[in-house]
């Protein structure tokens, strides 16, 4: 892989679980391609196996970083989707906790179930991962006040919708999607 070559931008999913895998589910990624799989990409190729190089930090895999190479596979008209049955064993910069939580997230909805009431201090659901407005502080220039760390587990962290334009203003939205805030179209 000749990483000089990686200039053109795909978005691919990172499942969460096997289940996620199969229906091509999970947290939406840019990764930096060669010309030949953005070729593939835009042609709806099916199949296949590729690799491409991360190109922002990932929300719901703690220490998945910029730079990281992923391997993924394309799924025609829809999303392509990172190698799941791979995907752990591949990830060098992934630290141990990472690992449990990422372990830990996948027992729980095997389990009983994904929870998704955002009041639960250990609800793991959906963040505003693509919101402009909302996120981890430290992937801003500015730092948003209003982000709150779990002081039980400080590697979970509760998201405060600050669009400031809707009824979800300043209220905890961990367990929601951004889909949520009635301005998303204009986000």
């Amino acid at each position: 892989m000749d990483k000089s070559q990686m200039t053109e931008y795909i978005k691919i999913n990172f499942p969460l679980n096997e289940t996620d895998y199969l229906m091509g589910n999970g947290e939406g990624m840019w990764l930096k391609v060669d010309p030949t799989t953005k070729a593939a990409y835009d042609a709806d190729a099916s199949g296949g196996h590729y690799v491409g190089i991360l190109d922002n930090d990932s929300v719901y895999f703690p220490g998945l970083n910029h730079g990281e190479c992923i391997p993924f596979e394309m799924r025609g008209v829809y999303r392509p989707v990172a190698d799941f049955p791979g995907l752990l064993s591949k990830l060098t910069r992934l630290t141990p906790e990472g690992k449990a939580i990422i372990i830990r997230a996948i027992a729980s909805r095997k389990g009983a179930g994904h929870m998704t009431d955002s009041s639960d201090q250990s609800c793991e659901g959906t963040t505003c991962c693509d919101c402009q407005f909302c996120g981890d502080k430290y992937s801003f220039p500015t730092p948003n006040d209003l982000l709150y760390m779990d002081p039980k587990d400080p590697l979970i962290k509760h998201f405060y919708c600050c669009c400031g334009d809707c009824e979800l203003y300043e209220k905890d939205i961990t367990g929601l999607g951004i889909q949520e805030c009635e301005h998303f179209e204009e986000l």
